[in-house]
């Protein structure tokens, strides 16, 4: 089966900054950005902006996974954001999950772990188009990419942006996130792997991410810091 392609959509909805939806693998992720907004003062930071994520699954109420998530999303999404130049203000981006693979609830506590990288991929794309959307300032943009290490059956190659069923029967798992300039911004990982095959992995999610820079301007592999 043909793999679709990403597909978004900028500047849809009323009354917000900027939004976005992406559309992909049969995930589907609305985003909206309002700030900088003054942040309450028992909330406020007097050297930098606050980013607060909320992430609203697709039935129920959300819980410790999508606390989990939301932590993950503000942590990359704060190295983006110029936040120095925002003191006692408030990015608040709200992320709604409006279609999923059947059975595979984001709330769902039976859910697989692998399906929780898929998800922050999604998530995290969502999120830099509503930014981008709302013209809010950046250091730089990034991208995500999940690499499967496959068992011995599967071969030696890492697979880049696996099917579901591929990343149930994978070794390993890994999300890593580049920024523009080639810096790694996240990385998240399960199940277990060699050095050599973290290495090839490492490789794998640099080709696909910073595929438009020269190997010699590939950055080091450590996240954004500064302004």
């Amino acid at each position: 089966m043909m793999k679709s392609h990403p597909n978004g959509h900028l500047s849809h909805l009323n009354r917000t900054d900027g939004s976005a939806t992406l559309s992909n693998e049969g995930y589907q992720v609305v985003a909206s950005v309002n700030g900088p907004m003054e942040a309450q003062r028992r909330e406020e930071n007097p050297f930098e902006a606050i980013i607060d994520v909320v992430l609203r699954p697709l039935a129920g109420i959300g819980g410790t996974r999508e606390r989990q998530l939301e932590s993950i999303i503000e942590r990359a999404l704060r190295q983006l954001i110029l936040v120095k130049r925002y003191p006692r203000c408030v990015f608040q981006v709200t992320l709604q999950v409006t279609q999923t693979h059947r059975g595979d609830l984001i709330n769902d506590k039976a859910v697989q772990a692998h399906k929780k990288l898929a998800w922050v991929a999604s998530l995290l794309h969502a999120a830099i188009l509503a930014l981008l959307a709302a013209a809010v300032p950046l250091k730089e943009i990034a991208t995500c990419v999940v690499i499967a290490t496959p068992r011995e059956a599967m071969g030696r190659e890492p697979i880049r942006n696996p099917s579901a069923e591929i990343m149930s029967k994978a070794k390993s798992l890994h999300l890593l996130c580049f920024t523009t300039s080639g810096a790694l911004l996240l990385a998240e990982s399960e199940g277990e792997c060699t050095l050599e095959e973290w290495d090839a992995a490492m490789c794998a999610g640099r080709a696909t991410c910073c595929r438009q820079l020269p190997i010699g301007e590939i950055g080091p592999n450590v996240g954004l810091t500064g302004v």
